[in-house]
């Protein structure tokens, strides 16, 4: 994976977060997960982006990249080739970081096509069924006259970018990535999107957060966890308030708890044995319908430890829901964790679960119905 310092559209974008990750670590995940590679290289002319990878992935090796090889004019052949003077392979697959969509069965099944097909080299492309036409007015893959039914016409190949399969023998000889016998492995359509401008990192972090968003069903994954829980606990600046600023008695602006909008299923939470604790700055008449309350509370995940302490339960029994980085130590320490759906792409990417509500009653009901789910089927 060649992954250069500079870049004029989007500034060191190769390790710019993007759905809670640096770019690179999507696609280069993939490439660990997929299980076909003897190594996984990085090829960088930068320190900063070196010492990302390794937090990441310290398996990865670093390959040094020369200043005159990660210039703006400087060819992604010429860091193969640079790499082809270092290390002896048979096949190399160059990995672009600019396409985090990929997956490890998409880097598995290319290379058992490859093999099947006795390819020399290989892309990656997406079937594109569109009309295309040269800038002077002619068409370049369908006849005007006999315009085709979308379903009649069998589309194009489009190279996406995504990798490349090439052996030893035609880099050397031909200094391509492709040459020789070559193919093309179909991806995803949504594989189409590579990230050269910004407008392309919205819609791509779209798709990562919808693809790595635990869904209902993935619930099923969670029956161990959610039948120990002894406790819900909500950080109310998030999930359990309106989202709207209340006068409160003392001046402060505060943000109104709605427990009345489900004090059935804390009461029934009560009779089953789970404890219900609000942690945040909130109005006492507010919340008197929880169980438990934290008033002003700083250090968050101290303060939990000692509810947990005093309600003789382990925090891998507590049910956590926050939004906020501030609920981070917390998320991570509880058996079982939730952020609602408009919450910090960080905190997303530290959950167990992120509901498809965004705020209010509904996250805590979704989580209600889960606990209640589990505990049925005991």
């Amino acid at each position: 994976m060649p992954l250069r310092g500079g870049s004029k559209s989007i500034p060191y974008k190769n390790i710019r977060p993007i759905a809670g990750k640096p770019l690179f670590y999507w696609s280069l995940k993939s490439a660990f997960d997929s299980g076909i590679f003897a190594a996984v290289f990085v090829s960088t002319d930068d320190d900063i982006i070196a010492r990302t990878v390794r937090e990441y992935f310290p398996l990865a090796r670093i390959i040094k990249r020369p200043p005159e090889l990660a210039t703006d004019t400087a060819s992604t052949e010429s860091a193969m080739m640079h790499f082809c003077g270092l290390e002896a392979f048979d096949v190399i697959c160059l990995i672009q970081a600019t396409s985090p969509l990929t997956t490890a069965e998409d880097f598995s099944s290319a290379w058992q096509y490859y093999c099947a097909e006795s390819f020399e080299s290989m892309a990656t492309g997406v079937m594109w069924k569109r009309f295309f036409w040269t800038p002077d007015g002619r068409p370049v893959n369908y006849d005007p006259l006999n315009r085709p039914r979308r379903q009649d016409f069998e589309g194009w190949l489009m190279e996406n970018g995504a990798f490349y399969f090439t052996n030893r023998e035609i880099l050397e000889n031909t200094q391509s990535r492709l040459a020789g016998r070559m193919g093309v492995y179909q991806m995803d359509d949504n594989t189409a999107l590579e990230i050269d401008e910004p407008l392309d990192w919205m819609v791509v972090e779209k798709l990562l957060l919808e693809r790595t968003a635990p869904s209902q069903l993935d619930s099923l994954m969670f029956q161990d966890k959610l039948q120990d829980i002894r406790a819900l606990v909500v950080d109310v600046d998030s999930s359990s308030s309106d989202g709207k600023m209340h006068d409160g008695n003392s001046e402060k602006m505060r943000k109104n708890i709605r427990a009345e909008n489900f004090q059935d299923m804390l009461k029934l939470l009560e009779i089953l044995g789970i404890t219900t604790c609000v942690i945040g700055e909130v109005d006492r008449e507010k919340v008197h319908r929880f169980n438990d309350c934290d008033f002003g509370t700083k250090e968050r995940l101290s303060q939990l430890e000692e509810h947990c302490l005093a309600w003789g339960i382990t925090l891998q029994q507590v049910a956590y829901i926050g939004d906020d980085r501030e609920d981070i130590e917390c998320l991570r320490a509880s058996g079982f964790s939730v952020c609602p759906s408009t919450a910090d792409n960080i905190v997303r990417s530290e959950v167990d679960y992120i509901s498809k509500y965004r705020e209010t009653e509904g996250v805590v009901r979704e989580v209600c119905d889960l606990i209640f789910s589990a505990l049925r089927k005991t």
